[in-house]
């Protein structure tokens, strides 16, 4: 399955020109173009919907836990308690290198399927009780990226 070339949210169901551009997109960001074509047929088209619909049950499941501020130390910490390098875990964790270094140093803050493979393989806590409510969006980016599909919007409100 390929990511929407301008929201990166949803899987790609189309080929659409957007500003001369063909792009991968998924259904919401094909309407900001035309669509030039299927990337599935209709049976894959259902697959997708089920997969979506089982994501979004997941969800409402979630538990109330969030990452806390400090990972990144506690990650330290432990690494060094047990006397191996970022290196070492990376290789463990089966994840790139200068990926989990950046979560080390508290650069980037860890998917959360990378969190508690963290935990598990440390065998150390990295979330603590939420006040969100489950089923919110508990585990989100602390920074938000602008995508491609930012700047076409922001475009357009100029129009």
């Amino acid at each position: 399955m390929e990511e929407c070339e301008v929201c990166g949210k949803h899987e790609a169901e189309y080929i659409a020109s957007i500003e001369g551009a063909k792009l991968n997109v998924c259904g919401k960001c094909a309407r900001m173009g035309t669509i030039i074509s299927s990337l599935y047929d209709e049976q894959r088209k259902e697959e997708i919907r089920e997969q979506r619909a089982e994501r979004q049950s997941k969800s409402i499941l979630t538990t109330d836990k969030e990452l806390i501020e400090t990972f990144h130390k506690k990650i330290q910490n432990r690494l060094r308690e047990i006397g191996i390098s970022y290196h070492v875990l990376a290789e463990r964790l089966n994840e790139k290198e200068s990926y989990i270094e950046r979560i080390v140093q508290g650069k980037t803050r860890p998917e959360e399927k990378t969190a508690h493979k963290i935990e598990k393989e440390l065998n150390i806590e990295l979330f603590e009780e939420s006040s969100a409510p489950i089923g919110g969006t508990v585990f989100q980016k602390e920074h938000k990226e602008m995508t491609l599909g930012d700047v076409i919007e922001i475009e357009r409100k100029k129009k």
